[in-house]
């Protein structure tokens, strides 16, 4: 507040006097200066994540006591996510109105793949195939490079569906006078796994014909970090002992 009988000037962003007020001639109170007409409009700022966009984009003036409509288009093979408006939740609808405006807003879009029924994502089974833009469920089921492992189970090992050579496998060997299991492992990340865990386990039994398959002790829940799984095998007590892995996705 500038009270009466004092002075002062307010300049524009090019420093030039804008607004000057006089001694005893006055007074101001809560001024506000804005880039646009704040009597008449308000401000509704719109942003968009990745994968999609906001339509209209960006800081948009909408007249006082109207209405207008936000809409969200995510890229091909993409959803969706979270909307929030003013930093709540509003669901995942493809439009938002906005009516009666009288206050400022701000509106954020998130966007998520689509998945398959078994959580494939759709845009990874077009990088297969581009020709692959529907009928996702039979084409996570098909096994591109002929090794015996569908396209799904690849997406899971977070193995290459296009070369029959990237597959997941253990490995025996021998160390220290035993026989050693190994098997490498890969993190979850950008287009396998989406951001989650992926997990191995290591299991044993004594025979096929029993179905006793049990884990490994300290190998069963494996976080994959690009790292190496060696386990050192000592069949003391059995004559022979037959291993398999397992690997899958957590969110």
């Amino acid at each position: 507040m500038v009270p009466v009988g004092g002075a002062a000037t307010f300049q524009t962003p090019s420093g030039d006097p804008g607004i000057v007020l006089q001694p005893t001639k006055g007074q101001i109170d809560d001024l506000v200066v804005d880039s646009y007409n704040s009597m008449l409009y308000r401000r509704i700022t719109a942003a968009a994540g990745l994968h999609g966009q906001v339509e209209p984009a960006g800081e948009t003036l909408v007249p006082v006591g109207t209405s207008t409509n936000f809409t969200m288009r995510p890229d091909r093979f993409y959803g969706i996510g979270a909307v929030t408006v003013d930093g709540l939740a509003v669901g995942s609808a493809l439009t938002y109105p906005f009516t009666n405006v009288w206050d400022e807003h701000a509106l954020s879009a998130g966007f998520v793949a689509n998945l398959t029924a078994s959580g494939v994502p759709e845009f990874w089974l077009n990088r297969i195939n581009p020709a692959w833009t529907n009928n996702f469920a039979a084409h996570e089921q098909a096994d591109s490079d002929g090794d015996g492992v569908n396209n799904a189970q690849e997406y899971v090992a977070g193995t290459d569906a296009t070369n029959a050579q990237s597959v997941f496998r253990l490995d025996l060997g021998w160390g220290d006078g035993a026989p050693v299991v190994s098997f490498p492992t890969v993190p979850a990340g950008g287009v396998y796994g989406l951001g989650g865990l992926r997990r191995y386990a290591l299991e044993q039994a004594d025979g096929l014909a029993t179905d006793d398959w049990r884990g490994v002790a300290g190998l069963t829940n494996v976080a994959g970090e690009g790292q190496s799984v060696i386990y050192t095998n000592r069949i003391n007590d059995a004559s022979r002992r037959f291993f398999r892995g397992r690997v899958w996705l957590e969110p």
